[in-house]
Formats: structure tokens, C-alpha cells, sequence
């Protein structure tokens, strides 16, 4: 009987012990990137001249730099994005991929690049495309409005294109009603960055930084 109540209760510790363990692994927690907590320190230097997310898209003014940008010519960015952190999407945080964005164009505009010889494409893939989604489909997968719908409108209000891929939607069964208005569906990402790169654009890839 002894032998019995011990095998009854080991058992019973054994699956505590279990389902805390995976509800602990279930439950996701944000990462910490070392660069956002670096600037969040000096936040009160940092300037924000057309795009502003956190404080992870502010960048530094810096005085009389010698090495200078060709205000004549004209600086075409092509991002490669594909971060999509799911504890930054359940948490209402802004893609960290995104901030990124916005701090190389700041960087840009800062160093006196001017709006009208800055020409800026996205193109969105992988898990990266969550972050394109309207609030209503925002809504329905993580129960919150889109955090980074703001940041997008001000990407298109400068005149960036912003592209999804359509191999990325039709594998997460995406529908184009579903993005936010202004964003272009791609036949995929790699003919778009294709595409674009045969047009002289510059590639910078914005995949995770941790």
C-alpha cells in the first residue's frame, strides 16, 4: 500500500514538474537586443529625422564628419527583411527589423541626403511579413492592432515601396485584403530583390540581431 501512495506521488510531482516546464517553454518572452539597450540610455542624444519607431530607429548627429555624401547622386536602398520575432508581435512591439529600416534612412537624411535623391524598397519575406498585416488580420492572430502599422505608413509616406512576398503568403495561407493598403504583392522575394538589384540598387539584409 506504502509502495502503492509513493509511485502515486512521484508520479503526481512528475507531471507538475512537466507542466510547468511547458508552460514556461510555451510562453514566449522578449529578447533583449544590445544595440536597443544601449540606445535607450542615451535616448535624449538620439535625432529622428523622417522615420520614428523606438528608439532603436533614432540615430546620432555627428558634427563635421570629413568623409561626405554625393548630395547630387541619387542613394537606392534595397532592404531585404525578413525578422519576424513572435514575442515582439504577442507584446505589441515594434519589428526590431523595421526600426532598423527607419534608422539607416534616418542615417541617410541626416548625413544630407535629400528626400528627393533617396529611393527606398522593402522587400518583405519569411516571418517579416506578419508585420505588414491590417489590423483586422493583426487582430486575429494576436488578439492587438498592429504595432508597426505607423511605422510603415511613414516608410510610404516618403515614397518607400513596400513589398511582400507572394510565395510567403500563400504559404502562411495570407490573403492580399489582409495587408496593409499600399503594399505590393511580389510573384516572391527573390525575383523582387532581383529585380531591383538589376536597377542598380544597393542590398542590405535586416534579418534578427540576436
Amino acid at each position: 500500500m506504502k509502495q502503492v501512495f509513493k509511485l502515486g506521488w512521484i508520479t503526481f510531482l512528475l507531471c507538475t514538474v512537466l507542466t510547468i516546464n511547458s508552460q514556461a517553454q510555451s510562453k514566449d518572452t522578449v529578447p533583449v537586443n544590445p544595440r536597443t539597450a544601449m540606445m535607450q540610455k542615451r535616448a535624449s542624444e538620439l535625432i529622428f529625422p523622417v522615420i520614428k519607431g523606438s528608439v532603436a530607429s533614432g540615430v546620432f548627429p555627428i558634427s563635421n564628419p570629413k568623409s561626405k555624401i554625393d548630395s547630387n547622386m541619387d542613394y537606392k536602398l534595397l532592404f531585404d527583411f525578413t525578422v519576424g520575432i513572435n514575442a515582439q508581435y504577442q507584446n505589441g512591439m515594434i519589428n526590431e527589423g523595421l526600426d532598423e529600416i527607419g534608422r539607416m534612412i534616418n542615417l541617410h537624411r541626416a548625413a544630407g541626403v535629400s528626400a528627393k535623391h533617396l529611393k527606398v524598397v522593402v522587400v518583405t519575406h519569411s516571418a517579416a511579413v506578419l508585420s505588414l498585416l491590417n489590423d483586422a488580420a493583426f487582430q486575429a492572430k494576436f488578439k492587438i492592432n498592429n504595432p508597426n502599422a505607423d511605422i510603415i505608413k511613414q516608410l510610404q509616406s516618403i515614397g518607400a515601396t513596400i513589398v511582400a512576398c507572394g510565395q510567403t503568403m500563400q504559404f502562411r495561407d495570407i490573403k492580399e485584403e489582409q495587408l496593409i493598403d499600399g503594399v505590393q504583392k511580389a510573384f516572391s522575394a527573390r525575383t523582387a530583390l532581383s529585380t531591383y538589384l538589376s536597377k542598380g540598387y544597393v542590398p542590405f539584409q535586416i534579418a534578427e540581431q540576436h
